[in-house]
């Protein structure tokens, strides 16, 4: 599976995900929560995920840089720019 550039890819997506996900669903759990903290949890989080998003480029290297998939195949690149090109803003 770590040949896999895809796999791969969405590995290292979700690395760089999740902590903030973790995150928000620890603030978001507490059990006196004011709504004016769930607002700034989920500005913070989606502050967050945009710099994630910003940040694909590298991340597309970072993954690029783990696959030991020889690199002769270029469909999986296909399949990585249309994936994120389909990302909502």
């Amino acid at each position: 599976m770590l040949n896999d550039s895809v796999f791969v890819f969405w590995l290292t997506f979700f690395h760089h995900v999740m902590p903030h996900m973790n995150i928000l669903f620890n603030q978001l759990q507490k059990r006196k929560t004011e709504l004016a903290q769930v607002k700034t949890a989920i500005d913070n989080f989606e502050k967050c995920i945009v710099d994630v998003r910003n940040k694909i480029d590298d991340i597309i290297n970072e993954a690029k840089s783990i696959c030991t998939e020889p690199q002769g195949n270029k469909g999986d690149d296909v399949v990585i720019a249309v994936t994120i090109t389909e990302l909502p803003h």
